[in-house]
């Protein structure tokens, strides 16, 4: 596999992971359907912080490296129309 698809399968499970999340966190609230955004963003601060806890100890911390939109962790990838069918307002289908 060449680093090109590593990054791409990476950044694949880290949506699914991040989907997952988003999703329990909308059950969790009643399947608010105003708050989709905030429970995707919440979910993405709680995956890219973990996945930054478990594997670097570099100078930027878990907060900082979370804070980051995933799709700004992203730029530069080939993945933009599986970035868009798997945003936010996917959390609600499952």
């Amino acid at each position: 596999m060449t680093s090109d698809e590593e990054r791409r399968h990476r950044h694949r499970d880290l949506q699914l992971q991040i989907r997952e999340v988003a999703y329990l966190l909308w059950e969790a609230s009643g399947r608010d359907h105003r708050r989709t955004l905030d429970f995707w963003l919440a979910a993405e601060r709680e995956v890219l912080s973990e996945t930054f806890d478990a594997t670097h100890q570099g100078s930027e911390s878990g907060a900082e490296f979370a804070g980051k939109s995933l799709l700004t962790l992203s730029e530069g990838t080939e993945n933009a129309p599986d970035e868009a069918a798997s945003g936010p307002d996917s959390v609600s289908e499952g």
